[in-house]
């Protein structure tokens, strides 16, 4: 899986389907401090469940950054959301 590593933008938008979590953390983890494009068209909960580690990929809790771009009001669905590693004691924040 290839990720977009950029900061993000005023509101913005992507695609939706299953997501391969590892994958997007180990490639997360692979450029500390950079923010990319991980996540589009997914539940507004994701956010919480990576910044508090509650999925194993992005664990330990507070190792990542999450901050979404864009919400569909109908659906309450993040249209965009950057996640980025800063390390488990914050090092590449």
């Amino acid at each position: 899986m290839e990720l977009t590593f950029e900061d993000p933008p005023t509101p913005s938008m992507r695609s939706n389907g299953r997501h391969d979590h590892a994958a997007i953390s180990r490639a997360l983890e692979a450029r500390p401090g950079e923010w990319a494009l991980a996540y589009e068209n997914v539940p507004s909960q994701l956010a919480m469940q990576i910044k508090e580690g509650q999925l194993i990929a992005f664990r330990p809790g507070g190792a990542f950054q999450a901050t979404s771009r864009g919400r569909d009001q109908e659906t309450l669905r993040l249209k965009a959301l950057y996640v980025r590693y800063v390390g488990e004691n914050g090092e590449y924040a």
